[in-house]
This record gives C-alpha cells, structure tokens and sequence, in this order.
C-alpha cells in the first residue's frame, strides 16, 4: 500500500512540474513546438485544460496552470492524510 502512495506523490510531483516548464516555456518563441514542448503541453493539459475551461478570462494573464498546481497541492495533502490513516 505504500508503495502506492508513493508512486500517486511521484505522478502528483511529475505533474507539477510538467504545467511549471510548460508555463515557462511558453514565454519562449517557439519552444512550445519542440517535440518535448508538444509532450509537456499535451500532459499538463490533461490538468490544466478543465481548469481553463472553468476560469473566466484574465486577458493576457492565464491563472488557470496557477490553480492547476493548487488543486494536485490540495490532492497531494489529502493523499497524504490518507497514507496517514493506514500507516
């Protein structure tokens, strides 16, 4: 069962910083249509996406990978309390 949450921690982080290097890259000409661009857009998406849909428009401002990151935080800390309650 450890080994679970362990590996749910890892996808989490894995996650997180995939939508931080994603945010980053974004503010490079082109660094979006790299290969490792396009694969990094393609899973923080899976993330940020609904979140994006949900957000109303900020203008040139995108809070929605912002929120993204505080709602896997959020999914972190209850996993955490859930491996708690088992060991």
């Amino acid at each position: 069962m450890n080994l679970i949450f362990a590996l749910l921690h890892f996808a989490i982080s894995g996650l997180e910083l995939l939508i931080v290097i994603t945010a980053l890259m974004s503010w490079f000409p082109g660094a979006l249509q790299s290969k490792f661009g396009q694969w990094a857009t393609w899973m923080s998406d899976l993330i940020v996406e609904p979140v994006r849909k949900l957000l109303p428009r900020t203008g040139m401002l995108d809070f929605s990978p912002l929120i993204a990151i505080l709602i896997l935080e959020a999914a972190e800390f209850g996993l955490r309390m859930l491996s708690q309650m088992f060991y």
